[in-house]
């Protein structure tokens, strides 16, 4: 009996020996589990601080959009207000972008074109109309990187800007302002792009930016910093681009950029020798469709002049010529910060390939 219990007391001290050494493996094992998920986790955080591997293989994408945009304006007995108009956008865009080893290159096409018809319901005679235009512009982007590690590339990049057909004043449907090439913008430049998954920043300390104006209406008059008689303004500066865009919400869109540009060969003080571009577009999305989307725009340039007027409208002169018996007088201009804003209904496509 002694010999027995003598052998249930061995097996039993010998299982619980042998749960306890199963329990200590199986802690060392989730133990290491831990480990390998701590390491992988600070792999993928190295990895985005890094940034991405090169790509072996040559690839290319492409995709374009377009998207119409559709605002409507009323008002009546409302001190203040506008005339009722309706107006329309329309925005074309497409891309072409190679990868290959440590070589990115991106080409970007934007063109923007918009409407407008104002109403006006006490005329002299029945109901007027007036066709404005609300916006006119074609952008053109060509960016050759290099990786240099990380997240960083040497690069150089090649814009052009202009817009599509004639602008006039707005007070003046007759008088032309501006048209195709006139004023156009063309830049080339050296630098370093850091490009992240939803934002980049281009830095370029030396590059070119030329302004032309072909229209023969313009050749004898100083316009947009191109000199009478010239058809191009050229200058040496330094330049940077700031682009963000992503999902802030499931539904909503955020597409960002700033521009600037600082001319080394500026006459003038202070800030006057910077440009600035920004844009900011927000599309809320309704369904796969259909949006509503908010665009602002916002442009200085201090060799773009505006005719001043009094406060009754009436227009200001001065004298080209001081001290002179013969006085001729010439429009009073100055510098302005342009700025454009449209909210409305947006009908949008897009595609891409691949679409990953």
């Amino acid at each position: 009996m002694k010999k027995q219990y003598s052998l249930l007391a061995f097996i039993f001290i010998l299982g619980v020996s042998f749960l306890h050494a199963q329990e200590k493996e199986m802690l060392n094992v989730t133990k290491k589990a831990k480990e390998m998920t701590d390491l992988t986790k600070k792999a993928k955080e190295l990895s985005s601080l890094v940034g991405d591997s090169p790509v072996e293989k040559k690839t290319w994408s492409f995709g374009a959009g377009f998207q119409l945009t559709v605002s409507q304006a009323y008002s009546k007995n409302w001190v203040g207000s506008a005339n009722p108009s309706v107006g329309g956008t329309i925005v074309g865009n497409a891309f072409a972008k190679y990868a290959h080893n440590r070589l990115a290159w991106e080409n970007t096409l934007d063109i923007t074109y918009g409407e407008r018809v104002t109403f006006n319901p006490k005329p002299p005679k029945g109901i007027g109309t007036k066709m404005e235009k609300l916006s006119d512009r074609l952008d053109f982007k060509s960016k050759f990187g290099y990786k240099a590690g990380g997240n960083w590339f040497y690069g150089a990049m090649f814009t052009w800007t202009t817009q599509l057909t004639n602008g006039y004043d707005k007070d003046n449907d007759t008088l032309l302002v501006s048209s195709f090439m006139t004023p156009g913008y063309i830049t080339l430049s050296l630098g370093m792009d850091y490009k992240r998954e939803k934002w980049s920043w281009y830095i370029s300390p030396i590059g070119t930016k030329l302004v032309t104006k072909v229209h023969n209406k313009f050749i004898d008059v100083d316009k947009d910093g191109v000199l009478a008689g010239k058809k191009l303004y050229a200058s040496i500066g330094a330049s940077t681009h700031l682009v963000f865009a992503a999902d802030i919400h499931p539904k909503v869109n955020l597409n960002t950029k700033l521009e600037l540009f600082y001319d080394y060969l500026g006459e003038y003080k202070q800030l006057r020798n910077l440009d600035v571009r920004f844009d900011m577009v927000w599309m809320f999305r309704i369904t796969d469709w259909l949006s509503l989307s908010l665009t602002v725009a916002a442009l200085y340039d201090y060799d773009v002049k505006f005719n001043c007027y009094d406060a009754d409208g009436k227009q200001r002169y001065v004298e080209k010529y001081k001290n002179r018996v013969d006085k001729e007088l010439v429009p009073l201009q100055t510098d302005h910060l342009q700025f454009q804003e449209f909210f409305g209904l947006t009908l949008g496509y897009s595609f891409k390939t691949p679409k990953k």
